[in-house]
């Protein structure tokens, strides 16, 4: 879980400061939503294969549906409607052994 989420936040600070780059640039409207929710899925994607997590699933808050609930937040450029809802894999907590003679020295 902790990779994912380092890796997360790492995959869409890039793709923003990469988008400002790009012609057209990322902007804030459902088109950069739907980027910004693909990279995370895909980064999502990569903690499955890797065996980091058993299942993630990216969702996002549609533009016009988040704007209309948080009228305040466009101005400020702040979008807070992604989220990733993953199952980890069970670890191991405790590992116990048994050894089992079947010949003594004499």
């Amino acid at each position: 879980m902790d990779w994912l989420q380092i890796q997360e936040h790492q995959a869409i600070a890039a793709a923003v400061l990469n988008g400002s780059n790009s012609n057209p640039p990322l902007l804030y409207n459902q088109n950069g939503i739907n980027t910004l929710e693909a990279v995370a899925q895909q980064v999502a994607d990569n903690a499955v294969t890797f065996g980091c997590v058993e299942s993630a699933t990216v969702s996002a808050i549609p533009f016009a549906t988040y704007n209309q609930q948080n009228p305040d937040d466009y101005n400020s450029g702040i979008y807070n409607g992604l989220s990733c809802q993953a199952v980890g894999q069970n670890g191991f907590l405790n590992l116990n052994f048994y050894i089992n003679v079947s010949q003594l020295a004499a």
